[in-house]
């Protein structure tokens, strides 16, 4: 199936592919800047994540963040799976700082918009949220990960299909000081739970495909921790 886009609100695209069938689609987030230094490409300029920054505009310090989540993030689950998160942070080039953690036994209060809306209609089992900073020779980037767990495999479809959605509401930060825009997300599904990340710069000018498969590599690093 050929690739789809979205547009942000500040005009750039993002690819989006077909979920099950029934409309659903999945934010591929860093997706295409993954498959670039994946095969090894990434040479000439090439357009990451759909954001419009370029590898030739990129730090040798981004583009090795980059290279590096794309090579090792199997890997990296392998140590989350080990209960080793430190160290999988550090296989992907980025050094995570102290976790500040909140659980709650109902989504409607941390949330809003539209995403609030569905959980009055059809409420959560629990959330939990984890924000941390993670470190690399750029910048810092603040991370922020939801855990949503629902009653029913069907449910956590519902609620994962509009979350994917720019512009339908999110979940609250752990930590007021960050804004998160959206822009830099993705989602991981595993049964009846959702794991939801998503990732704005917080010192230095982090670029989007750097922020954009940080969230992808937080999603996916979740969902192996469970």
């Amino acid at each position: 199936m050929a690739p789809e886009f979205r547009s942000r609100p500040d005009g750039t695209k993002y690819p989006i592919r077909g979920g099950n069938g029934k409309g659903k689609a999945t934010v591929v987030a860093g997706g295409v800047a993954l498959a670039v230094w994946a095969t090894g490409g990434g040479t000439g300029g090439v357009t990451l994540g759909g954001s419009g920054t370029t590898t030739a505009s990129m730090s040798t310090a981004d583009t090795a963040v980059v290279r590096g989540i794309g090579k090792n993030l199997s890997k990296a689950r392998r140590d989350v799976k080990r209960g080793n998160r430190e160290r999988a942070w550090k296989r992907l080039g980025l050094r995570r700082g102290r976790r500040v953690t909140r659980s709650a036994v109902e989504c409607v209060t941390s949330t809003y918009g539209q995403v609030r809306e569905f959980f009055v209609r059809t409420p959560c089992r629990d959330l939990r949220r984890f924000q941390f900073p993670v470190e690399y020779d750029s910048g810092t980037i603040s991370v922020l990960v939801s855990r949503v767990r629902m009653r029913s495999s069907a449910a956590a479809r519902d609620f994962r299909s509009l979350i994917d959605e720019h512009g339908t509401g999110d979940i609250h930060p752990v930590l007021s000081t960050v804004r998160f825009t959206g822009h830099h997300y993705d989602s991981a599904p595993r049964r009846d739970t959702v794991f939801v990340a998503e990732t704005e710069s917080r010192t230095g000018n982090v670029p989007e495909p750097v922020l954009d498969t940080t969230a992808e590599a937080a999603a996916a690093l979740a969902r192996s921790a469970g």
